[in-house]
């Protein structure tokens, strides 16, 4: 990734922020191991003619046989319904990870890094949906969708209405809508398996 666009996308951003006319959108989140509550996830949308930012935080604090303390935050850029920037930093206990995936004239370099897991690599194909956006609107077209935190781009398949299956890195993923919103994705992780359940 070359500076230049580094600091291109940071100064997109800073205008986002400082701009009065831009769109907000912000939807709470509990995240929970066997019913019980062990962390929350924030998602935030932001749109500005034809720029949208998809930003996704999340913090976990679990104790099973050993204690798992997890902060993860994602922001996409997206310009034109195209993805032109992601960014993803992780803590897991007191490991860093941090990936990214950049648009780069006619082609995506990603070094995506996470929990047992590291890729590099170029990707040609434009990029309109990502695994984000699965918690900002219901994908209504399967096929294949990119996660960002992987570099990779993984089958969506939908089971029944509304209901949507994601198999990424050999972990599955079920996202569940109702009237076009997200209600609750069951995950499954190296880690842990969790559910995140929208908050009325």
């Amino acid at each position: 990734m070359t500076n230049f666009l580094r600091i291109q996308v940071c100064l997109i951003f800073i205008f986002f922020l400082s701009c009065r006319s831009f769109a907000q959108q912000t939807t709470l989140f509990d995240i929970e191991v066997a019913k019980i509550k062990v962390g929350s996830l924030v998602t935030e949308k932001v749109v500005k003619d034809s720029m949208t930012i998809y930003i996704f935080r999340s913090e976990v604090d679990a104790g099973f046989i050993m204690r798992v303390k997890v902060s993860h935050t994602i922001s996409c850029v997206y310009i034109k319904n195209k993805l032109v920037r992601a960014d993803i930093h992780s803590v897991i206990n007191q490991d860093k990870y941090v990936s990214s995936v950049a648009w780069n004239k006619d082609h995506y370099d990603y070094d995506c890094s996470t929990y047992k897991y590291h890729k590099t690599g170029v990707l040609t194909r434009d990029i309109d949906f990502s695994v984000v956006k699965m918690y900002f609107e219901e994908p209504l077209v399967t096929g294949a969708i990119f996660a960002e935190n992987y570099g990779v781009l993984c089958p969506l398949l939908c089971s029944k209405p509304s209901t949507y299956h994601l198999d990424v890195d050999k972990n599955s993923n079920t996202f569940h809508y109702a009237n076009g919103l997200i209600q609750r994705v069951e995950m499954e992780t190296p880690l842990f398996n969790y559910v995140i359940r929208r908050k009325t």
